[in-house]
């Protein structure tokens, strides 16, 4: 991992002094496992994150005069000395007084590493949400209607592609079969329990899921999501695992052909390499702070064990229950015609139930934020939970791409 470093020096400063700040770069390098890629403000460093160097003050008009060719947000790397911090808080007011964004990043080494971590990582999330392929597979669900997005305006805003797919072509193609790949051996193996009617069931999901797969691969997708339940009115079977399977394998899939909802599962797994529990929230107590979430689809990858009951409304084919691993956690929603608005909390999972009211995989999550807030501007149903100690690392990205 490489980060770019433009560095800006005042001609008055000894150069023999500047080369004391050698060691102190190398050991930042060393502490967060990264190289700095040297660069010059004509010639920037292909690198997804570019720093500005502040090696010393009397740097403000050097700045000033590269200000008109930077884009995006300004990070100023502060060195503890040569009048280093002084310049960057002049910069900085500059920055903002141009209506820009930025940061100043000092401190330890260890800090400064820390920090240039969550930085890098977003901003290679950006660039890959500039990149990315997401399909929708026939219309959203008729019940979202306050989670409709713009394509135009998400490609506009962030790069991504949202590709139509209609329902038609994934019917075409599901075929049920008795020839199981080893995942779903596997999961039939590993599950506690398995409804009365699964060994039909289980051939639907094969066929759904190689079905899938096949859309996936002939459109380019990064992720996708899937107007689900017409596969029940349909084959009278659901898609809660293969869905299951494909979050699992890195392929982020939602439910309901809910967007929103796909695209922070997409930024989830930039971020954080891991696939994220998209749920309903089922009851709220504002007393205490805490939500009931629930699903009938929940990645292997986030729970300790698992059973395959039905699907929860309609009682047919197979739903996932999973036991989520109880800990810290980040809860997220992306909202607007743009996906430019969202809500984000820390939370700690502190129990899985198992009511016979909701949806098969349950959790009880304390919440860090005022869930009133949650309440009065909802933007749409979906939750994301995301199993760690994230909001630090969504945050930043937020702020990197000034929403």
């Amino acid at each position: 991992m490489n980060i770019g470093i433009i560095p800006l020096v005042s001609p008055m400063h000894d150069p023999l002094r500047l080369a004391q700040q050698t060691p102190w770069l190398r050991e930042i390098e060393q502490s967060g496992g990264f190289r700095f890629e040297w660069g010059t403000p004509d010639q920037p460093p292909p690198t997804d994150l570019r720093l500005y160097f502040v090696r010393t003050g009397g740097t403000e008009q050097q700045f000033r005069t590269l200000y008109r060719h930077i884009s995006g947000p300004v990070y100023l790397l502060v060195y503890p000395g040569e009048n280093s911090l002084a310049a960057s808080l002049e910069i900085l007011t500059y920055v903002l007084s141009m209506g820009g964004r930025g940061e100043i990043i000092q401190g330890s080494p260890q800090a400064i590493a820390e920090r240039l971590i969550l930085l890098t990582r977003s901003a290679h999330a950006l660039k890959r949400l500039s990149q990315c392929r997401l399909g929708i597979i026939g219309r959203p669900s008729d019940w979202l209607i306050g989670s409709n997005v713009d394509a135009d305006a998400v490609y506009m805003r962030w790069g991504t592609e949202l590709v139509e797919v209609p329902m038609a072509e994934l019917r075409a193609l599901i075929q049920p079969t008795s020839q199981h790949e080893d995942w779903l051996v596997q999961a039939t193996q590993s599950a506690t329990s398995c409804a009365a009617h699964a060994p039909e069931s289980l051939d639907w999901v094969q066929g759904m899921y190689t079905a899938l797969r096949k859309i996936q691969e002939k459109y380019q997708l990064d992720g996708l999501t899937v107007r689900c339940f017409d596969l029940l009115s349909d084959f009278g079977q659901t898609g809660c695992l293969p869905l299951a399977r494909l979050n699992d394998e890195g392929i982020p899939a939602a439910c309901e052909g809910d967007v929103p909802a796909l695209f922070g599962m997409m930024l989830t797994f930039y971020l954080t390499g891991q696939a994220a529990f998209m749920s309903n929230p089922a009851a709220v107590d504002l007393e205490h702070n805490q939500m009931i979430l629930a699903h009938c689809t929940v990645p292997m990858t986030l729970v300790s064990s698992f059973s395959l009951p039905t699907h929860f409304e309609s009682g047919l084919g197979l739903g996932v229950r999973g036991k989520l691993f109880p800990g810290r956690c980040a809860l997220l929603r992306i909202g607007g015609a743009a996906l430019d608005r969202y809500w984000l909390s820390g939370g700690e999972i502190i129990e899985n139930l198992e009511r016979s009211d909701l949806c098969r995989s349950q959790i009880l999550v304390q919440v860090d934020e005022d869930l009133k807030a949650m309440l009065t501007n909802p933007l749409g149903n979906h939750r994301l939970v995301v199993p760690g100690d994230y909001v630090e690392m969504f945050q930043t990205f937020f702020d990197q791409a000034g929403i």
